[in-house]
């Protein structure tokens, strides 16, 4: 962690652009230049403030964000090297955000949020700062999400969430523990509340090869790992995707001794994963197997020796970034023991479905609006719940927007 000097350092670095592209390429739109000027006037408090204000997931995203692709890596001093690491002052500045929030007189209102992760807690800092009385359901033993339950500690420290339970207990925050929607936590469980936050996330594995005892699962692969309760090692395994969860899936297999090769039907450029983690696995030794997609399982007497895998072809697409890619018939082998899949993630919409099937639309999604009025109370959608996987930014960014929505109801 950086001390003041550093930090000040950093901020003599802005050069206070009139069109910002840090602010243009940050998913949260922090107001980089306004915190940055601040901390040039030795205004470290109104610094953090400020941040605090736009955002209280800055304890997450200045380490897990991907800079590279946002503000970091779109700094116009990026060509000189002298790019603004913004991500290290929000490291120092979000350490006191504990000291900021004041809570506004009670509305006597109460908000139910189930789902403890980014988009719940940055919905609950923010609903009790003004004064909602709030309560949090979360159906396992901690707060964090996926922070705490299978992102590596090599990623993330978990210490870092101290900050969240800190400002739970200033703000009076309720937290409700191993309460499972749809499980041992029903619908009616929430006629109390006249507001209530769904934000559980992106909890089941997508998979593309018939399910076997060698195919493991690339979140239960994380969640075994940090409860040291995973025993595959010196194995020869094949982890399939290029996001963030594939890189966290080889990694933590490399530590226990894997030969790890990654399978992705792009390359190494076109992966979704943060560039920083795709370096950093490279370097730990992950051999990437670039174009090639998974095709089936070959076993012999009864185990898993490979994997089928198609030669794919990389073609340019207009209409995005990233280079997409098409079948060429063409088939090869991979000798493998295991192999982990973590090729997207979706959320698990079938308890809702059932209770609230107008939350629905014909597609099978949550209704664009994402909130749906029933009686006195009113249920909104928020975080990756509603739009998906994606990332830790675009998880507070969305639940920041529900906030403002469910401000406009009261």
């Amino acid at each position: 962690m950086m001390n003041i000097e550093e930090v000040k350092k950093i901020a003599q670095n802005c050069l206070n652009c009139k069109n910002p592209m840090c602010v243009q390429h940050c998913p949260i739109a922090n107001p980089i230049p306004q915190i940055l000027s601040f901390i040039k006037q030795d205004k470290i408090k109104e610094a953090s403030d400020l941040l605090f204000t736009h955002t209280n997931a800055s304890p997450i995203c200045s380490r897990l964000c991907d800079v590279e692709r946002q503000c970091f890596g779109n700094c116009i001093l990026k060509n000189r090297n002298q790019a603004v690491k913004f991500y290290e002052v929000e490291k120092f500045l979000s350490q006191s955000f504990y000291n900021y929030p004041s809570v506004n007189a009670s509305n006597q209102k109460d908000v139910a949020i189930i789902g403890a992760g980014i988009s719940g807690l940055s919905c609950a800092i923010d609903l009790a700062s003004c004064g909602y009385t709030v309560s949090i359901f979360e159906k396992s033993n901690q707060i964090g999400g996926v922070l705490a339950q299978t992102i590596p500690s090599f990623r993330f420290d978990t210490k870092l969430l101290d900050v969240y339970h800190q400002l739970i207990e200033k703000l009076g925050i309720q937290v409700y523990y191993h309460k499972e929607w749809g499980y041992n936590f029903f619908l009616e469980d929430l006629c109390n509340y006249k507001y209530i936050i769904m934000a559980l996330g992106t909890s089941l594995s997508k998979n593309v090869l018939h399910r076997n005892a060698y195919l493991l699962n690339g979140l239960d692969v994380l969640s075994q790992a940090k409860k040291q309760n995973i025993s595959i090692s010196k194995k020869k395994v094949l982890v399939i995707g290029g996001g963030n969860v594939a890189m966290d899936v080889a990694r933590t297999l490399k530590r226990l001794d894997n030969q790890v090769h990654i399978v992705y039907r792009r390359d190494i450029p076109n992966a979704p994963a943060n560039k920083k983690e795709i370096v950093e696995a490279l370097e730990e030794g992950i051999i990437f197997d670039e174009c090639l997609a998974p095709s089936k399982c070959i076993f012999e007497n009864h185990r898993l020796i490979g994997l089928e895998v198609e030669k794919m072809e990389l073609i340019t697409d207009e209409s995005s970034h990233r280079k997409m890619f098409k079948k060429t018939g063409q088939y090869q082998e991979i000798d493998c023991d295991y192999i982990v899949e973590a090729v997207g993630l979706d959320a698990d919409y079938t308890y809702l479905k059932k209770v609230l099937p107008d939350f629905f639309d014909e597609t099978g999604w949550i209704i664009k609006e994402g909130y749906l009025k029933i009686g006195q109370q009113i249920f909104f959608a928020t975080g990756d719940y509603f739009m998906g996987a994606s990332n830790f930014a675009n998880a507070a960014k969305l639940a920041k927007k529900t906030v403002k929505l469910l401000e406009e109801f009261k």
